[in-house]
């Protein structure tokens, strides 16, 4: 087995925050849940690469916003 990195996030915005991402760094949706646990998300990456990126959305709730400069109402 070839170890990967995963890298997760929870957002707000899970459709904005997955185009952005296919978008701006041509990542294709590699998998993908709704409703489980209350649970949305989806894994991006490229092909057969070593590394991925995993977003949630949990039903009810709202992520914690970034402390980073770069967080400004509007973004994801």
């Amino acid at each position: 087995m070839i170890p990967k990195l995963r890298v997760a996030r929870a957002t707000n915005n899970l459709k904005k925050l997955t185009e952005m991402y296919q978008r701006g760094l041509n990542l294709k949706i590699l998998d993908s849940f709704e409703n489980h646990s209350d649970f949305s998300g989806a894994i991006l990456g490229a092909l057969n690469s070593n590394y991925h990126f995993e977003f949630t959305q949990e039903k009810g709730q709202s992520a914690p916003i970034s402390a980073s400069h770069e967080a400004r109402p509007g973004l994801i």
